[in-house]
């Protein structure tokens, strides 16, 4: 049973980094209709998340996709977790001592999914998936703008973060030099993983929904590479949404996030969406680990 509580993220949820975790598997609607439910995780109980050598103990409620049932009192023991990490250190690079050993991670590696709702950072009560009610409903004021976050790089106890996390800002930083301040970074056009959007920044008008585009910004202690999407084929995107990475320089922490694409221009920036997650995650950590 072990193995399986890392085997099953393949299938479990929605991750751009191939991480693997103990979450239930995914229904991919457009509604909230179907989605398992997280109203029997509402209480106190505190879960273990451990990440490059860095401890998080959070409420369980933000876990989503939600977890298995039978893989709760693990995630809740840390000592069982612990186990469970040593036991499968081919995905998770935890070693004897506890530390991070990446020599030893041959398999995709292990992240920490969460959602919460940006207003009041309060735990979401239904699964998130990739274009699954992550846009707020501007008729339901109880429909609150959702972020869906993974831990990328804890800022742990390697010397520094994997190149699978670090490339694209490699590239952006040879191509593009350092990261424009908030607000004229945008890039239109498309942009693939080696390749980036076409030279040249531009200032979107407030209604841009008609076509896609790329931020690379830097605010505070963060930088952002986003791409937010708001076509689908020939007509605008049922819910347009951005997404990406964002690193916090002062942990060098990375985080894969999504969140509803009118934040940028309702709320002016990605930069409240940044703050707010990464002031969970931080607050999540072990006293003293990289804060």
């Amino acid at each position: 049973m072990m193995d399986l509580i890392v085997d099953l993220i393949r299938i479990a949820s929605f991750s751009v980094a191939g991480c693997v975790s103990v979450y239930a598997a995914p229904h991919e609607m457009s509604t909230r209709e179907g989605y398992s439910n997280i109203a029997a995780l509402q209480d106190d109980r505190i879960g273990y998340h451990w990440q490059h050598g860095v401890w998080f103990a959070y409420p369980l409620v933000y876990h989503n996709p939600k977890p298995l049932e039978e893989f709760i009192p693990t995630l809740l023991d840390k000592e069982a977790l612990s186990k469970t990490l040593l036991d499968n250190q081919e995905r998770t690079g935890f070693a004897e001592d506890g530390k991070y050993d990446p020599s030893v991670i041959t398999k995709y590696n292990v992240g920490g999914v969460f959602a919460f709702k940006l207003d009041d950072l309060s735990p979401v009560e239904h699964n998130v998936f990739f274009y699954a009610d992550i846009t707020d409903d501007p008729d339901d004021p109880n429909d609150a703008d959702l972020v869906k976050m993974e831990i990328l790089w804890a800022g742990g106890q390697a010397p520094k973060p994997g190149i699978d996390i670090t490339r694209r800002f490699g590239i952006y930083l040879e191509k593009r030099g350092l990261a424009p301040p908030l607000g004229q970074g945008h890039l239109v056009g498309q942009s693939t993983s080696q390749e980036l959007p076409p030279a040249g920044y531009k200032i979107l008008p407030r209604n841009h929904s008609g076509e896609d585009y790329s931020i690379y910004e830097q605010a505070d202690n963060f930088v952002a590479i986003l791409r937010c999407l708001v076509e689908y084929g020939s007509e605008p995107a049922p819910q347009p949404l951005c997404h990406g990475q964002i690193h916090e320089t002062t942990s060098d922490t990375y985080l894969y996030v999504r969140f509803p694409e009118s934040v940028v221009y309702f709320r002016n920036s990605w930069l409240g969406v940044a703050q707010a997650t990464f002031s969970l995650v931080n607050s999540w950590r072990a006293e003293g680990q990289n804060i």
